[in-house]
This record gives C-alpha cells, sequence and structure tokens, in this order.
C-alpha cells in the first residue's frame, strides 16, 4: 500500500488521467448513440450556418459575445467532419468533460496547497484533489452538460472559466515569490482563457467577481486589512449591478417574469439545487419549477434561510481550519450568479447550470468531510468506494433513458405531470415512432394544461398537414402565427396548405413573406416554385426551381419539375436537357416524354403522350 501512495505522489497526473478516462468512457459510453435532443435540433440541425466554415469568417460575429462564436464554430468542424452523425459530436463533448475535471484536480490541488491547515501532506492534498475531480467527473448531475450536445457551450466556457482561475493563482503566487517572468506568463494565459470563455458563453464574466473572491479569501491572510484597492472593487461592482437595475440596462432573457420573482422563484430552485447534488436520483430534462410571487411561501422562505446560511458560513470559514469549503461555497454562489439572480431566464432551471458551480463547491465538499471524519479516516476508501460506485451507476442509467427521446420525455412527464413542454414532446416523440393518434392526443393534452401553446399548436397543426386535413392545420398555424409573427416555418406550411386548397394568393403571399425573412432556403423556393407551376406561371415557377437547386446541388429531382415549366412555356430544347440531366442523375423519368420532346426538336410530329 505504501509503494502505491509513493507512485501515486511521482505519476499523480498520469494516474489521474487515466482514472477519468476510464471512469468517464465507461459511464458516457452509451451516450454516444444519444440522438440530437430539445434545443440541438434548432441549434445543430437546422442551423444552416454550421453547414460551411465560411460562415464563420465575419469578424463582427466573433465580436459579439452572444453569439457564442467558438462553440458554434466547433460544431461546424464537428459537421465539416461527419454532417449530422450525433457520435462525434458526443466524443468532443465527452474530451471537454475530460479535460474540465482534470483541471478540477490541478486547481484543487493549488488550492489545497494553499489553504488545507498545517499537517496535511502532498500526498492526501493530491488524494484529496483526485477525489473531488472524480466524483466531479462521474456525478449524475453532469449529464445533461455532457450528454445534451448544445451545451457543449456549458463545458467550454467552464474549462476555460478553470484555466483562467488557476492561472490567475499560479500568478499571484509568482508575483509573492518576486518571479515577474513567471507571473506574466501565467497572467497572459488566464486573460488568454478569458478571451476564449467570452467567446463560448456569458457565463465568464463571472470570473472577474469570483478572482476578486479568490484574493479576499486566499491572499488575504485573517488579520490582515484588506486591500483599499479590494474594497474599492467590491463597492464598484455593488455600485454597477445598482445602476444598471435603477437605469433598466440590465440586461433579462424574458419580460415575462419579474426580476423579483425570478429572485424568489431562484430561493426554491436553490433547494431542488442542493438536493441533487447530494442526492441525485431525479435528474430530469425539464425541471417544471412554479414562478414565485410572494416572499410569503416556505419553500421561498427556506431558500433564502438555506442561502444566507451557506453564504454566512462561508464567510465565518475565513478564518479558521475550513477555509477552503468557505472559498468553495462562494465559489457555488458567484458561478451560478448570473442564472439564478436578478438576469430573469424564461427556463427557471436546467441541471446543466450546476456543471461550473460543483467545479469549485466539490472541493470544500471533500475537504470538509475528509476534515471532519477525524479517527474514522481509514473506513474511508470503504465509503469512497460506495459512493463512487454509487454515482457511477446513476450516471450510466440516466445516459441509457438519454438514448431515447420517447423514454426521457416520458420520465420528465413522470415527475411533472402538469409541465405541458413535457407533454407536448412526448407526443412529438410518439408522433416520429409514427403513432400520430397518440401525438395527438398528448398535443391536446399539453394544451389543455397551456391553451396557448405555441410549440403544441403548431405539432398539432403538422399532424393535421401530414393527414392532409389542410383547413384544420391552417386554424392552427394561424393560431401560432397570432402569438409568434416571426415564426416563418409556420409560413411555410401554412402556405403550401393553402396551395393544396388551391388558394394561391394567398399561399404566394406566405412564401413571399418567409422568403423575405430568410432567402437561403432551397426548400422554399422549390415549394414557392411548384405553387407558381399549379397556378401556371411558368416563368416564376421556372426562377424559383433555379434558385431552390443552386442553394441545394443535391435536389437534382427539380430538374424533372424545371423540365415540365419549360415544356409549357413552349422552351422545349430547355425542357429536353433538364429531362435528360435528370435522367442522368438517376431520377426516375417517363421514356415516353423524353422521346415526345427528342420528336419535337427534330421536327417530327410526338405521340402525345406528354
Amino acid at each position: 500500500m505504501k509503494r502505491l501512495k509513493d507512485l501515486f505522489l511521482v505519476y499523480d497526473k498520469i494516474v489521474v488521467i487515466l482514472a477519468l478516462i476510464a471512469g468517464i468512457t465507461a459511464v458516457y459510453y452509451a451516450s454516444l448513440s444519444v440522438d440530437f435532443q430539445f434545443d440541438d435540433l434548432l441549434s445543430i440541425v437546422y442551423n444552416r450556418r454550421l453547414h460551411s466554415l465560411s460562415g464563420f469568417a465575419d469578424l463582427h460575429y466573433w465580436l459579439n459575445p452572444n453569439n457564442r462564436a467558438l462553440g458554434y464554430f466547433t460544431f461546424a468542424l464537428n459537421y465539416q467532419a461527419g454532417q449530422l452523425n450525433p457520435t462525434g459530436y458526443h466524443v468532443v463533448n465527452m474530451v471537454l468533460h475530460l479535460l474540465t475535471s482534470y483541471m478540477v484536480y490541478a486547481f484543487s490541488l493549488l488550492l489545497l496547497n494553499l489553504k488545507a491547515p498545517e499537517g496535511y501532506s502532498d500526498n492526501r492534498k493530491k488524494m484529496l484533489a483526485f477525489v473531488a475531480a472524480v466524483i466531479f467527473a462521474l456525478h449524475p448531475v453532469q449529464t445533461m452538460a455532457v450528454t445534451y450536445v448544445v451545451q457543449r457551450l456549458t463545458l467550454l466556457v467552464s474549462l476555460f472559466y478553470l484555466t483562467s482561475a488557476f492561472c490567475y493563482v499560479k500568478a499571484r503566487m509568482a508575483m509573492i515569490e518576486n518571479k515577474g517572468k513567471k507571473a506574466r506568463y501565467y497572467f497572459g494565459f488566464a486573460f488568454l482563457s478569458f478571451v476564449l470563455g467570452i467567446l463560448s458563453k456569458q457565463n465568464i464574466f463571472t470570473l472577474v467577481p469570483m478572482l476578486l473572491m479568490i484574493e479576499w479569501m486566499v491572499f488575504v491572510k485573517p488579520g490582515e486589512k484588506t486591500p483599499m484597492w479590494l474594497k474599492f472593487s467590491f463597492f464598484g461592482g455593488l455600485m454597477m449591478i445598482t445602476a444598471l437595475l435603477a437605469t433598466g440596462l440590465m440586461p433579462a432573457e424574458t419580460s415575462s417574469i419579474s426580476r423579483t420573482d425570478y429572485l424568489l422563484t431562484q430561493a426554491v430552485v436553490l433547494i431542488e439545487y442542493i438536493k441533487l447534488i447530494f442526492w441525485p436520483l431525479n435528474l430530469n430534462i425539464d425541471h417544471f419549477i412554479a414562478v414565485q410571487h410572494t416572499l410569503f411561501n416556505v419553500a421561498v422562505i427556506g431558500g433564502l434561510i438555506l442561502f444566507l446560511l451557506m453564504a454566512g458560513l462561508a464567510i465565518f470559514m475565513r478564518n479558521g481550519r475550513f477555509r477552503l469549503t468557505g472559498i468553495s461555497i462562494l465559489w457555488f454562489f458567484i458561478a451560478l450568479s448570473v442564472e439564478s439572480s436578478l438576469i430573469p431566464i424564461s427556463d427557471v432551471m436546467f441541471e446543466h447550470r450546476l456543471y461550473l458551480p460543483l467545479a469549485g463547491l466539490i472541493t470544500g465538499i471533500v475537504f470538509g468531510v475528509d476534515a471532519l471524519w477525524g479517527k474514522g479516516r481509514n473506513f474511508m476508501p470503504l465509503l469512497l468506494f460506495a459512493v463512487l460506485a454509487g454515482l457511477a451507476v446513476v450516471t450510466y442509467q440516466r445516459n441509457l433513458v438519454w438514448q431515447d427521446e420517447y423514454a426521457l420525455w416520458s420520465d420528465s412527464m413522470k415527475q411533472y405531470p402538469d409541465n405541458p413542454r413535457a407533454v407536448n414532446n412526448v407526443g412529438l416523440a410518439l408522433k416520429k415512432r409514427g403513432n400520430i393518434e397518440q401525438a395527438l392526443e398528448f398535443y391536446n393534452k399539453a394544451l389543455a394544461l397551456k391553451p396557448d401553446m405555441v410549440e403544441a399548436l403548431y405539432n398539432k397543426g403538422l399532424v393535421y398537414f401530414d393527414q392532409g386535413n389542410y383547413p384544420l392545420a391552417i386554424e392552427q398555424f394561424d393560431r401560432v402565427l397570432a402569438q409568434s409573427p416571426k415564426k416563418i416555418d409556420v409560413l411555410g406550411f401554412r402556405g403550401v396548405s393553402y396551395g393544396h386548397l388551391k388558394n394561391y394568393d394567398k399561399a404566394l403571399a406566405d412564401l413571399d413573406a418567409y422568403i423575405a425573412v430568410d432567402s437561403l432556403s432551397g426548400a422554399i423556393f422549390m415549394n414557392r416554385g411548384i405553387l407558381f407551376s399549379m397556378a401556371n406561371k411558368q416563368q416564376e415557377a421556372v426562377r424559383d426551381f433555379t434558385k431552390a437547386m443552386k442553394l441545394d446541388p443535391t435536389n437534382t429531382a427539380l430538374l424533372i419539375n424545371r423540365s415540365q415549366s419549360y415544356y409549357l412555356m413552349g422552351m422545349m430544347k430547355a425542357a429536353y436537357d433538364d429531362i435528360v440531366a435528370a435522367k442522368a442523375a438517376g431520377h426516375s423519368t417517363d421514356q415516353r416524354y423524353i422521346n415526345d420532346l427528342n420528336a419535337l426538336l427534330n421536327g417530327a410530329e410526338p405521340k402525345g403522350n406528354q
């Protein structure tokens, strides 16, 4: 046993990396076959910017933090490598989770070396950091950040956040040791990581108060006066937040929830987050937490008390042997602050929001348990094995649930039966399985829970559209557009529905409105071309078929449509060239039509097969 400890002391980095690779591969291997889910569809599958790297050549796109350009650029690289095969996307997410988990080890060890009480050996510190990293890597609450492809943005910002914080602390240590060159080196990497974080997700901006907290908790010794620049920074930050609130410049993702109501709701959410960290058995893709409107609620009061107790305990611990646990608690709240404070977000709770906060909190938990265990530390390996095995099993099982869209949303609905989004998405999963009537039942259930639910109305309209019941489809699409006039995909389906009813004026008006917003969809030009042809506007039809094939060169079947329009315009040579090209492309064509066109071109009498 002593020899193993000595080996770990010398080769700790290698051991940690190998253990993380083994653990993450074991619990996340099942995620490799998970299809794109939920927001993955809009952010990745239907996002045409990802289909070409040229879409990232615009410098202005990179300069807007709201675009999260680096994250989407990695999706574009995935697309270039394997189109929409989800396996490659999941491999990248697993690698990022591995790197972040290693940074949890490195940063935890750095803090332990700085703030662990006297008497802690190097081997003990490394072992505690190792345990923190493995728990972070295997914790079931991380599945949403790792398995849910679009949350690569969370993985990236967490990796750069930890790297920047690590480099900053290393730079400050170098300054104390009067190693200026080394300090500049680490400050440079800290700044670079910060910039990369800006290009990944807006959470990176909490790094500024995080570093101020680290300065106060790590580098200002107990009994020392807090430097004036640190006090100025703290009060300056409070004044800036106050000014943003007073002027209305504080950002908000939604206006449907007030800042006060959102803050009260986050008190309830805090309880749920803490429960998930210590008892991660009620995981859910879509926690349905009611928005709170009053302080006088048991859950709200309980959450606020929990916050005050944790924050107060963290500050109290600053001058004692549990200072590291205090740092971890403050890390948790600061890292969570963007999504759980005064910036209203329509989705009040998501599990992936715990990814970065847990990266810091886990060190304090592990250290606290070790420090409190005392003489019973000999039983620690057995307890640790049980905890890690339990976490690994739950994480693996959670990834199995993610493999099936119906199972994922049924699981969500089971926990929150009144969640209209979960009910609607169960219907969507059933439709994909071909259970149309059952899907329609769930859409109606969702609308019973939320009568104005746009997604359910839209999905219900698509069912009627697929069934050929165009009047009922139009009725649903009208209700959607009354609430969301900018939902242009609905215009496309309503326009085609009008076309089937031979109401060409309304049909073309809808498709014109679609194209006015999005002129890069080959499918919409194809549909408008078909409508023009049905309305006997062949010249316009030819124009749209040509545009559609330019936007989507693989859609060579439109050569047949364009050939027929050319024929009706009397342009036999163009009609013949298109139909021959369609046949050469492998499409089924009517040889009699080709023969008639050939006869007309050669001055012979056609047999009248067209």
